[in-house]
């Protein structure tokens, strides 16, 4: 992703001015500023047409501003200019995909309260990158000694753009097709894209909540009978989609900090480093996604199923188990992504409780993106077989605010304007699930587990991974499931 800034610059209210050609390279992100733009009369109108077929863009014009609210800086930087001349507009262009260059023409039209408009007309070419340059440079990604008498060796690359594999060998003899799946990497482009648009929409009308922790926290007052989900919390607008209900916030018997996320009506998985609990006898608390009315059941039986995961059984069915008033209840039930190959970083925006580190609980809520998943490693049998083994860990990056690759830049330019990080983890953190928004479903990754020494990373075991997904079910067996449930997984690849 490129990105161009166009600085439009005008001295009175009425005239055209052509600007020279703007030259695009590949899929850019071009930002348009305004702040030079004549203000001596005042501006009460804008529209932007962006040359493509993404219709004409007319932003609300903010002619007073708040400073109970809003901040004065703007104007003390770039003077009493109108708010809405002082904000950059930020549009991406796509390349041909039939030529090599694509001629649009932009035009930015700025009206003002004597009626009069000054029109501004940008020509741009955007052109599409040729082979090389879709490739890129290449990654040595594994060596794979051969058994065989010459030691001979095959080596795996990864391409810099879009995550290709490619596979060389020393050895003429080999045939490609005994190196099985290697060479079935997804890029798993459909459902991030699908994922990256979904995240994208939902968050479209969400201030940027940096810092502000009463816009991260998206739960509160909890007791045994209810709690509240808040207002203020940036995800409210649509906690259908960023719906929680289905991870314990309170706790008998084990602490509060160690949530519960639901994965059938009657079972439930947490970490297993809080000294053996949550226990049989203990009790858990969820809460209505709507009405925020209790709905809690005693943990019939509890198992550590490894990499330090515990799965319990409950007593009762939490679908349609009634609320703490009496009425019918609305908990959500997770199914857990499925990944069949290695997956790139930062293909996926994920959300994730936490909120220690930062704030004084675990009860926020923010976005990150991840290192690899499913990371893989080649090696070879005995019998000259290639074994592929995946990484069941994932990497969650999730530091301080500002960095690019905390305000989802990484994963998407779409997302570049959200700075939705909580800046880390810490102690207590343990437990808060992590979730993919996929088709305005909440699909459970992992929960945290752990942290780097600085907590700007979080450590959590993929549910995604086969080998998980097993320990996973044959907890659900350990525990009692009488009931027949299975792990519900949604195929991402």
């Amino acid at each position: 992703m490129n990105t161009y800034t166009v600085y439009l610059t005008s001295t009175s209210v009425t005239g055209t001015q052509e600007l020279p050609t703007v030259e695009l390279f590949d899929l850019t992100k071009l930002s348009l500023d305004l702040s030079q733009v004549y203000s001596g009369v005042f501006p009460n109108y804008l529209a932007i047409n962006w040359g493509d077929d993404s219709g004409i863009e007319e932003p609300d014009i903010t002619i007073y501003r708040n400073y109970k609210t809003d901040s004065i800086y703007p104007e003390v930087r770039d003077g009493a200019s109108p708010v809405f001349l002082n904000n950059q507009y930020p549009h991406i262009f796509y390349p041909s995909d039939t030529a090599l260059k694509k001629a649009l023409t932009m035009r930015v039209n700025v009206g003002y309260i004597t009626g009069e408009t000054y029109k501004f007309i940008i020509p741009l070419n955007v052109r599409t990158e040729g082979y090389y340059e879709n490739i890129n440079d290449i990654e040595l990604l594994n060596v794979s000694l051969l058994n065989n008498k010459d030691n001979k060796s095959i080596f795996t690359f990864l391409t810099k753009q879009d995550n290709f594999v490619i596979q060389n060998h020393s050895n003429d003899t080999i045939q490609y097709d005994t190196i099985g799946s290697i060479n079935t990497l997804s890029s798993y482009s459909d459902t991030s894209n699908q994922s990256i648009n979904e995240t994208q929409s939902l968050l479209s009308a969400v201030a940027d909540p940096a810092g502000a922790e009463d816009k991260f926290k998206f739960i509160e007052s909890i007791t045994d009978e209810s709690a509240t989900w808040k207002s203020s919390f940036w995800g409210y607008a649509n906690r259908s989609v960023y719906d929680f209900s289905g991870t314990s916030y309170k706790a008998t018997g084990f602490g509060d900090n160690n949530n519960i996320t639901l994965i059938t009506p009657r079972h439930g998985i947490s970490v297993d480093h809080f000294n053996d609990d949550p226990k049989a006898g203990d009790t858990a608390y969820f809460y209505d996604h709507t009405t925020g009315n209790s709905v809690s059941a005693t943990i019939s039986a509890a198992a550590n199923i490894g990499n330090d995961l515990r799965v319990v059984s409950f007593n009762r069915d939490l679908v349609t188990a009634t609320a703490s008033t009496g009425s019918a209840a609305n908990i959500k039930l997770y199914k857990v992504p499925h990944f069949a190959n290695e997956v790139p970083a930062d293909n996926y925006p994920v959300v994730y409780n936490g909120g220690s580190k930062m704030f004084d609980s675990d009860h926020f809520a923010g976005y990150g993106s991840t290192d690899f998943i499913n990371r893989l490693s080649l090696s070879r049998n005995s019998d000259n077989t290639i074994i592929n083994s995946y990484n069941s860990i994932i990497t969650l990056n999730i530091g301080p605010p500002g960095l690019p690759d905390f305000k989802l830049t990484n994963v998407s330019p779409a997302l570049s304007t959200y700075n939705l990080s909580l800046s880390g983890v810490s102690s207590g953190d343990s437990g808060g699930p992590i979730f993919i928004t996929y088709f305005e479903e909440l699909l459970l990754l992992g929960i945290l587990q752990r942290s780097s020494s600085n907590g700007y990373v979080g450590k959590a075991r993929n549910f995604g991974n086969s080998d998980i997904q097993a320990d996973i079910s044959a907890g659900m067996e350990a525990v009692g499931n009488t009931w027949g449930y299975k792990l519900s997984t949604v195929r991402l690849s």
